[in-house]
């Protein structure tokens, strides 16, 4: 009986191990497992103490001129809240007061000609006391003009 000459044990597993390999990568045996792991770029991270000196001057930035209300009207009876628009002038609230309390809607001409100011003030003076007065509606009319309506001065 021969014997054969000895083989090296490192070429046959390199052998095996890359016939393996390409087994495997034919037939699509390799498992993908999926890892919540979220990859952030360092250079965009902070640390709490730099958010702390960023943050006040974002929000000195924000901040525009506010404006406490403190009419003693029926269309601003919410006393104390801030708001960010200018408030209208206590003649333009006395003739919306009057409009409601007569047919509840007004136009932006009326207003302006009966408390005397520009069209495009009475117009913005008219968004400011809808958005504030709870109740109050705009619609606009068959010829294009904006309607606001407020509710009885009774009801408020």
């Amino acid at each position: 009986m021969t014997t054969a000459a000895p083989k090296r044990p490192f070429l046959l597993s390199f052998v095996l191990l890359l016939v393996l390999l390409l087994l495997c990568s034919t037939t699509s045996a390799f498992v993908v497992v999926r890892t919540p792991v979220v990859v952030r770029p360092t250079g965009l991270l902070r640390s709490s103490s730099s958010w702390a000196r960023i943050e006040p001057l974002r929000r000195r930035q924000q901040r525009t001129k506010q404006t406490m209300m403190m009419m003693t009207s029926s269309l601003t009876s919410s006393y104390g809240q801030i708001i960010m628009e200018k408030l209208p002038s206590s003649k333009v609230i006395q003739v919306v007061e009057q409009k409601s309390k007569d047919n509840g809607s007004i136009i932006a001409s009326d207003l302006a000609a009966s408390a005397g100011i520009p069209l495009t003030q009475a117009r913005r003076d008219l968004t400011t006391l809808c958005s504030l007065v709870k109740g109050s509606d705009i619609a606009v009319t068959s010829d294009g003009e904006l309607l606001y309506r407020f509710p009885a001065a009774s009801s408020l």
